[in-house]
């Protein structure tokens, strides 16, 4: 009863709260120390970005660098900078690349040395171009069917024409995931038939495609893709066969086995 008392007695018990909250201070301190160590290092001189350098093909290097520069200037966490080599992420840069110029496909960044900062800008290719139902408001898509550029005419080949209901705007995608996904089927099942497609629209539960020789093919969007141009590559070879025959206006093939053509 007597060493219970000891150990229980508000002397001791002080005694130990003391200890405690001198090692809590201890710790705390340290704790505090090593977070303004890390906030030194983080922010010191000699591992910030000092030159950026930019790689575009295009004319906006000026407008890109003026980007990067302005997403370096940000914090991580509200208190780290990002102008390092330790949190700069390519992602953060693409992604604030992108909002002004949604052709850039990614933003690459590498480090000569520790300063110097390297910015490689790489574009989208166009998949199609999507246009409205009068073809005078098209956009160049990518593969994913967002629009990124407004379409300029100029290349040496003319890209497959997509043409929906809507209105295509600027950083939109023509479409959802699901149904792009289909029409990019369709595209594969003509081009692994070597069937030359110049304009494929898109009409709710139908699809309307445009030959290069003028020749329109109207399909079911729900039918099998590849069972379509299997049907249709034998009327195309079959059409090849005869000695005198007058163009084709349109196959339809929207009701089965059954093929309904209409001459000029």
């Amino acid at each position: 009863m007597v060493r219970r008392k000891l150990l229980t007695s508000p002397r001791l018990r002080k005694k130990k709260q003391k200890a405690l909250f001198e090692k809590a201070a201890v710790l705390l301190s340290l704790c505090v120390a090593l977070f303004f160590a890390v906030l030194y290092f983080f922010n010191a001189d000699y591992i910030s970005i000092k030159s950026i350098e930019v790689l575009s093909a295009d004319s906006n290097i000026d407008s890109v660098k003026s980007i990067v520069e302005e997403e370096l200037k940000r914090q991580k966490f509200g208190m780290f900078p990002q102008n390092n080599f330790i949190f700069l992420s390519g992602d953060n840069l693409t992604a604030a690349v992108q909002k002004v110029f949604p052709e850039v496909l990614q933003i690459d960044a590498k480090f000569n040395g520790i300063n110097d900062l390297i910015v490689e800008v790489k574009y989208k290719s166009t998949f199609a171009i999507w246009c409205d139902e009068d073809e005078k408001l098209c956009f160049d898509i990518d593969e994913t069917g967002i629009a990124f550029k407004d379409f300029e005419g100029n290349g040496s080949s003319t890209p497959l024409v997509l043409v929906s209901n809507d209105k295509p705007v600027l950083s939109q995608k023509i479409t959802s995931d699901q149904r792009f996904l289909k029409i990019g089927m369709f595209i594969t099942a003509f081009q692994k038939g070597g069937i030359d497609l110049v304009k494929l629209e898109d009409g709710g539960s139908n699809l309307y495609a445009e030959l290069k020789d003028g020749t329109e093919i109207r399909m079911n969007f729900s039918d099998d893709p590849d069972d379509v141009i299997s049907r249709l590559s034998v009327i195309l070879a079959n059409e090849r066969k005869m000695e005198v025959k007058t163009p084709l206006k349109y196959i339809d093939l929207r009701f089965g086995n059954k093929v309904y053509l209409k001459r000029e």
